[in-house]
């Protein structure tokens, strides 16, 4: 009985993980960074749970017989498959913005170049 109340309590911490990242993810589409990038402790808080389950699963199984139903790895792949667009989606946002540091870090060096020579030409 064990076991199953383990199993039932991964089957919700797994659907609070695809619904966070469901979350995380409509907030990168509509662009509200500073949101989604919060959602990533509440989602590493959920897969810490989920792996503090599988430790007492993989204990209880050594002592009995678990064969994991079909639905729970259903939806481990929609969790992953979601956690990897959400990945995906990060990784665009991030080199957005080391595109926009590079754009003004070059101004500020044109800028501080062009000033020296102005203040060569004006002595």
């Amino acid at each position: 009985m064990e076991i199953q109340k383990l199993l039932q309590l991964k089957w919700d911490k797994l659907n609070q993980l695809k619904e966070n990242y469901k979350r995380q993810s409509i907030l990168l589409l509509n662009k509200d960074w500073e949101s989604a990038f919060k959602l990533i402790n509440t989602g590493e808080q959920i897969a810490y749970e989920i792996a503090q389950i599988d430790e007492k699963l993989v204990f209880l199984d050594e002592k009995t017989e678990l064969k994991i139903k079909n639905d729970v790895i259903n939806l481990l792949e929609e969790v992953i498959l979601i956690h990897e667009n959400v990945h995906q989606s990060l990784e665009a946002v991030l080199d957005e913005y080391r595109f926009e540091l590079n754009q003004i870090s070059v101004k500020r060096q044109l800028s501080t170049y062009l000033n020296r020579n102005l203040e060569e030409i004006e002595k």
